[in-house]
């Protein structure tokens, strides 16, 4: 703990001045729409009381190193010891959400965020997450004294959290009056908690142990959503919570959310958690804001964030895909079956030679058939000439049995490849489309960090440049001083002289 102290430290002392900058500017959204609840008044957010005992230490060994340097990135010593504290919490990314690639993977989802103008906001949050500004963002983060709204501090930018930062950064408007879920069910809402559980359960399902195999595909993959990136949340993905719960039937029945209120509230909860690893929410959020507000974040190494949804994360949840559609895997037994996987040239050139066996026997079998038609009593020869008959009867069917099922077998091993082949096109072109997507962005990224750095050393030219112009001003001002006091000097003399 002592050497991530001195390096953050070390870290924080090294950043000039030059990166304070005026405050972001405030407006307000004012668009609501009917609900089944009742509408709550607009909620004014209460400053969290300090529940941070597991810090005492590290604010008796901190509080006298709160420098000048440090003022300019943290309210004040309180905020710098949160921000120390906060390096055991681990950072939640949150997960690429692309409306389009879960259409491709045969996920009819994108409807119900599009409902909620989430479409844009998913696409604009970035593929990149600045894990210590994070960490920063969340321990400067408070309620204004003044104005009341959410605000915080990261490198020296003071920023207001409000719905026009969203609109600015996101290009997004939210609106909607569903209250924030704490935890407990509302009371006033349309329906009760079980209620809610058999709207969104498959139907004839056993409620008693409600989870992801009590909901069909789109739901489980809309609570996930849910729980890894619109309220991500600490524990297994494999339950879903009562906030899971609320939130699933407000999208399936299209109830507008106010989304940015949402995400501010979820924040001041998470920050004001007492367990000292209790996760820090939103780090593809928060770091697309940190970007769109033009901080300098050079000198912070970004983490890529790759996790998405597409047909093999569908696969790794218990989902198998037949005829574009997804179902749940059941228990298969395993039967052993000498069946081919593959169709080779060997297993069709056997397969041709035994068609032609069964032809001969089948040529050989309507010749004997026309002696079979003499009567029974000509003699033995044409029983013993039956009997074998008979035999080749039998062959002959066991032949053709066996064909058939060599035939099926192949049947099956080329069905299964074709389903392998479409399957792994697809996870292929959506690997690519991502790859391409993030190097895209990267490209981008280094774009505007070049740019950014050729802007200090332009203004470094320039600053230059005004010093210099100053000084030739001054030198020339100097110089026509001693110039006009010399001719001072020069002309009572040629005066006396010209009298003498």
């Amino acid at each position: 703990m002592a050497s991530s102290t001195r390096c953050s430290s070390k870290r924080l002392h090294n950043l000039s001045e030059a990166e304070f900058t005026s405050p972001v500017s405030d407006s307000s959204n004012s668009e609501s729409k009917t609900l089944p609840s009742k509408p709550s008044p607009k909620k004014k957010y209460a400053p969290s009381k300090d529940k941070g005992k597991s810090n005492k230490k590290l604010r008796q060994g901190e509080a006298n190193d709160f420098t000048a340097a440090d003022m300019r990135l943290f309210w004040s010593a309180k905020q710098k010891d949160k921000f120390l504290a906060f390096n055991n919490r681990p950072i939640v990314t949150g997960r690429v959400i692309n409306l389009e690639q879960l259409e491709d993977s045969h996920c009819a989802v994108s409807a119900y965020f599009k409902a909620q103008n989430l479409s844009l906001f998913f696409q604009r949050c970035g593929l990149v997450v600045y894990e210590e500004p994070v960490r920063m963002f969340y321990a400067n983060l408070r309620v204004s004294k003044d104005s009341g709204e959410l605000e915080t501090l990261v490198l020296g930018k003071r920023i207001i959290l409000n719905d026009s930062l969203f609109e600015k950064v996101f290009k997004t408007k939210f609106s909607g009056d569903i209250p924030f879920m704490t935890g407990c069910w509302l009371d006033d809402f349309e329906v009760t908690l079980d209620e809610a559980k058999i709207f969104v359960a498959e139907s004839e399902s056993d409620l008693s142990d409600f989870g992801p195999s009590t909901i069909c595909f789109e739901n489980h993959i809309l609570a996930h959503i849910i729980a890894t990136t619109l309220l991500p949340r600490k524990g297994s993905l494999s339950n879903i919570t009562d906030r899971d719960v609320f939130v699933l039937y407000c999208l399936l029945k299209k109830y507008k959310i106010n989304w940015g209120e949402w995400f501010r509230t979820y924040m001041i909860e998470s920050a004001a958690e007492s367990d000292t690893h209790a996760i820090l929410p939103y780090g593809l959020i928060i770091s697309r804001i940190l970007i769109g507000l033009y901080i300098d974040l050079f000198y912070y190494k970004p983490l890529e964030v790759s996790v998405t949804y597409d047909i093999r994360t569908f696969a790794s949840m218990g989902y198998i895909l037949s005829d574009g559609k997804w179902s749940k895997k059941g228990p298969v037994k395993m039967v052993k079956q000498p069946w081919a996987s593959k169709i080779t040239t060997d297993s069709a050139t056997d397969l041709l030679k035994e068609v032609a066996e069964i032809n001969g026997m089948q040529h050989t079998q309507e010749k004997m058939d026309k002696i079979l038609q003499l009567p029974k009593d000509t003699g033995t020869n044409v029983g013993k000439l039956r009997i074998s008959m008979d035999s080749i009867h039998q062959q002959e069917g066991i032949k053709t049995n066996k064909l058939i099922n060599r035939v099926d077998s192949l049947n099956h091993g080329a069905s299964s490849s074709q389903t392998e082949l479409a399957v792994t096109i697809q996870t292929s072109y959506s690997n690519l489309s991502w790859n391409v997507e993030r190097s895209n962005n990267s490209f981008a990224g280094r774009i505007i960090n070049t740019l950014k750095r050729k802007k200090k050393a332009a203004g470094k030219i320039v600053t230059q440049l005004y010093k210099g112009r100053e000084a030739v001003t001054e030198g020339l001002a100097l110089k026509e001083n001693c110039y006009l006091a010399q001719h001072k000097e020069r002309r009572p003399m040629k005066i006396k002289a010209d009298r003498e």
